[in-house]
């Protein structure tokens, strides 16, 4: 969809080996492209993706862009999907 490697690899018992560069940068192709987008349905799919992204990179301690820390809204988003992850 991007044309971005996510910096996911399968590892045993059902995880992921995360490499943090590849998945910030990820996280920020997928923003870009959430923020370009204007079809509904296609800015809610992604919103699931970049929220859940979001929380495994704050887990992690891998860096996400500023605009997304500094976005109230996504911050609100973000504290209610992290309880069910």
């Amino acid at each position: 969809m991007l044309g971005v490697d996510s910096g996911l690899k399968p590892a045993e018992n059902d995880t992921c080996e995360v490499d943090s560069i590849a998945f910030s940068r990820f996280i920020g192709s997928l923003s870009e492209f959430y923020w370009a987008s204007r079809h509904p349905v296609r800015k809610e799919l992604i919103e699931g993706l970049l929220l859940t992204s979001l929380v495994i990179a704050e887990r992690g301690s891998i860096a996400i862009p500023e605009t997304l820390k500094e976005n109230s809204v996504l911050r609100e988003k973000i504290g209610e999907i992290s309880k069910s992850m």
